[in-house]
């Protein structure tokens, strides 16, 4: 019985793959969006906390209501994704504080991620008149033009 020598190439190159394979199971974690913290919404009373303490308590919002000025909206998601697969939503929560005419918090909602509905986007496009330039004229056009800084007669 032969015995093969010890070579420690072999066990530096083992040790490293098995590094780079535990390595790649783990989750990307991706965080987004202005996350509110339970702690600082158990400090916002409705009826006496105003536009201004609630920008300081939990920052400025991620939206404001283009509607109504008075409803601001605090939006996070984490997702988790391995390697080169399709993200996962892990956690989702969206805040809604309303405020009265004099700026006080009126009310406060909380939605996750049981709350979320899919959205079909349609896929219809309006036709329009005329229709893309093609090689020749987008080459004619780049030559025609006026060159920057270049003073028209």
């Amino acid at each position: 019985m032969t015995t093969r020598p010890f070579k420690p190439g072999r066990m530096l190159f083992a040790a490293a793959g098995l590094t780079l394979a535990v390595g790649a199971c783990q989750p990307m974690v991706d965080l987004r969006g202005n996350h509110a913290e339970a702690d600082d919404l158990r400090t916002i009373q409705v009826g006496l906390t105003t536009k201004q303490e609630v920008a300081r308590k939990l920052g400025s919002p991620s939206n404001i209501s283009p509607f109504d000025k008075n409803a601001w909206y605090y939006v996070s998601k984490r997702e988790e994704h391995y390697a080169f697969f399709k993200p996962d939503v892990k956690q989702q929560q969206v805040v809604e504080i309303r405020f009265d005419e004099e700026g006080v918090v009126q009310g406060v909602k909380r939605y996750g991620l049981g709350d979320s509905r899919k959205v079909d986007l349609v896929s219809r496009t309006t036709k329009s008149r005329g229709g893309e330039p093609g090689v020749l004229r987008s080459m004619w056009d780049t030559f025609t033009r006026s060159r920057i800084g270049k003073k028209k007669k």
